[in-house]
């Protein structure tokens, strides 16, 4: 189908599949066999993540102009926008688990910023577990556990003797 970003919680899969010039993601579940579309992008947009939960399925929409953080609540079928940024702050790598969400804030053009935000699912207390200013590294991924953020460090600019992986770290960040 040509689907990327592909997650999975339970019976539940969702996925970005390319829409025309854009983009789309979709909830499939896997017993039925169902796929509902949830939402789209066209090709001035990305969407990034996905995460997905029993309960929640996350999702970072970047453009030009800016990022923003979604949350879509299963049981209700409703979802809403709980986190936005400016232009030169992207958002991304959202992750999922229990009532929380964690996600990589991340700017600058000489010395990059990237911070680890943590939310309630509904965007309430929103706080930076981590910071890190430098010229080399950034934080790139999430994933989201009851006590804490996994993240990898990684420097884009740094190649293997093989010349073709970027080098990273997974680091541990405490959530309390």
């Amino acid at each position: 189908e040509g689907a990327i970003r592909p997650t999975l919680s339970g019976s539940r899969l969702a996925y970005v599949l390319p829409e025309g010039s854009g983009q789309a993601l979709y909830l499939r579940d896997l017993d039925t066999g169902t796929s509902t579309r949830v939402t789209g992008v066209s090709a001035t947009y990305d969407i990034s993540g996905p995460s997905l939960s029993p309960t929640a399925l996350a999702w970072a929409r970047n453009a030009g102009n800016g990022s923003s953080i979604w949350v879509r609540n299963l049981a209700a079928g409703r979802q809403r926008q709980i986190a936005r940024s400016t232009r030169g702050t992207l958002l991304m790598t959202p992750s999922v688990y229990g009532n929380r969400i964690a996600w990589i804030s991340q700017n600058g053009e000489v010395a990059a910023r990237s911070k680890i935000v943590v939310a309630t699912l509904g965007g309430k207390g929103q706080r930076t577990i981590a910071t890190i200013v430098s010229r080399t590294d950034i934080l790139w991924g999430t994933s989201l556990t009851p006590s804490s953020v996994y993240t990898t460090r990684w420097n884009p600019f740094n190649a293997t003797a093989l010349g073709t992986q970027p080098i990273g770290r997974v680091v541990r960040y405490a959530v309390r």
